[in-house]
């Protein structure tokens, strides 16, 4: 008999699915702090508006943040970064231990992204601000290369440190999109050696040279395909927490701030971004023994990223020789291995939809079945897959006449001229000795 499942009993079963689907995944944000939530600070109060439906939690008390905080696999976290003592305008700093936690989960990815507003102004209070301490924009600075790589420094740029200033955003960049075109600030250095890819806010446009890296830098972002070489979460960085207090927000920032996060840390949002290069050959499947052959590789960047860099490696069969001459950017390596780098074919970079043209020509000289063609693309930044970076065609051959491009015929080996001939008088001759001695074994003894 078919056990029965009472009432309470069902609705308790759900309820534990139900529990466990939240832990698999409860995605959501987390804002880390440092103070409790009820705090009456503006940026506490501010950061909770702009990231609304956010957990909250106190980075200011030792082992509050462990690798635990982070199992709920949140979308994005927060992390307000002040470096001072509590003052009309400061409030305490963070925990050394909770912040070596949040790097940890950065680099596991233990969240899709994090943002940090980091108070890069230093504890200098007293006005005027004669000598700026740099020390919380070093320790930024240092955790951004630590995850990136970027080496990116603290700019000479005189630092805002009694003013309020508007920042504005580098559209230029892909990940630029959904943010505001300027932010305000105040009481913070900017950043320098920055790549123009990873430049989200700026003091100044136009970029003086979008090809260069830049200095005057304020908001950065790295996608997750730079963090960590490719392992770590996305990272979005401010060097200031003055956009959160009232002055600047209330004015300015209110609801251009989190928006705009929030949708970069989605699925198909900015810190997802990254380059994708697909090779594909066509060319005659079924070429002609001893007529050379051309042959068709393209490279196309299905990436959002603009790539800048790569290797093409395209390897052929013993049996398919390549012709002396090979496109420029590329290296006869051999006779049956040529390599290309994108860097010369495409000198601009290949983005989106961007693609470059490789021919290659090439002789086969007798039938191997089962012989291919391999492309591979390699050595490229900023890629996130890798799975579809190369391809193979198989040839095989036509014999006698036949030279229909694409036909899958299994060649059949034939002899030159001379070899017929060769093999006909071998034939002759060997006709005409089994002749004779057919004749001789036929004559009557004497």
């Amino acid at each position: 008999m078919a056990k029965v499942w009472k009432p309470v009993r069902l609705w308790s079963f759900l309820g534990v699915l139900s529990l466990f689907s939240i832990v698999v995944h409860a995605g959501g944000m987390l804002i880390i702090g440092p103070v409790p939530a009820n705090t009456p600070i503006d940026i506490v109060a501010n950061v909770q508006s702009e990231f609304p439906g956010a957990t909250y939690i106190n980075g200011g008390t030792a082992g509050s943040v462990t690798a635990s905080t982070f199992a709920p696999n949140y979308d994005l976290v927060v992390l307000l970064q002040p470096v001072s003592a509590l003052t009309p305008y400061d409030v305490p700093s963070m925990d050394a231990g909770n912040l070596a936690a949040v790097m940890t989960a950065i680099q596991s990815r233990s969240a899709t992204a994090f943002v940090i507003f980091a108070d890069s102004g230093g504890t200098g209070r007293p006005a005027p601000h004669t000598a700026p301490d740099t020390t919380a924009t070093a320790d930024l600075v240092a955790r951004l290369n630590t995850i990136s790589g970027l080496g990116i420094g603290i700019s000479a740029i005189n630092p805002h440190l009694d003013d309020d200033a508007d920042q504005l955003l580098n559209a230029s960049t892909p990940f630029s999109s959904g943010f505001s075109s300027l932010v305000r600030g105040g009481f913070f250095h900017h950043l320098s050696k920055v790549p123009a890819l990873n430049s989200l806010y700026v003091n100044a446009l136009p970029l003086a040279n979008p090809a260069a890296l830049q200095d005057g830098v304020y908001g950065v972002l790295i996608p997750s395909v730079q963090s960590y070489g490719g392992s770590g979460a996305c990272v979005m960085a401010f060097t200031d927490l003055t956009l959160l207090e009232d002055r600047a927000y209330l004015a300015t920032n209110a609801n251009k701030i989190g928006p705009p996060i929030i949708a970069a840390a989605s699925a198909s949002g900015a810190c997802g971004l990254a380059v994708d290069l697909v090779p594909t050959i066509s060319g005659p499947s079924a070429p002609t023994v001893g007529i050379p052959a051309s042959y068709t590789v393209v490279v196309t960047n299905q990436g959002a990223l603009t790539s800048i860099n790569g290797t093409v490696v395209i390897a052929l069969p013993p049996n398919l020789v390549l012709e002396p001459s090979v496109p420029t950017g590329c290296i006869r390596n051999s006779g049956t291995l040529m390599t290309c780098e994108l860097a010369v074919l495409a000198p601009g970079g290949l983005p989106n939809g961007g693609s470059v043209t490789i021919p290659v020509s090439a002789t086969l000289s007798r039938v191997v079945p089962g012989a291919s063609i391999a492309v591979a693309v390699s050595g490229v930044a900023n890629e996130s897959n890798t799975l579809n970076n190369s391809t193979q065609v198989t040839i095989s051959a036509s014999s006698g006449a036949i030279t229909g491009v694409g036909t899958s015929v299994t060649g059949v080996p034939t002899l030159s001229q001379y070899a017929q001939l060769l093999l006909a008088l071998l034939m002759l001759s060997m006709g005409a000795f089994h002749f004779r001695s057919t004749r001789a074994s036929n004559k009557p003894r004497k």
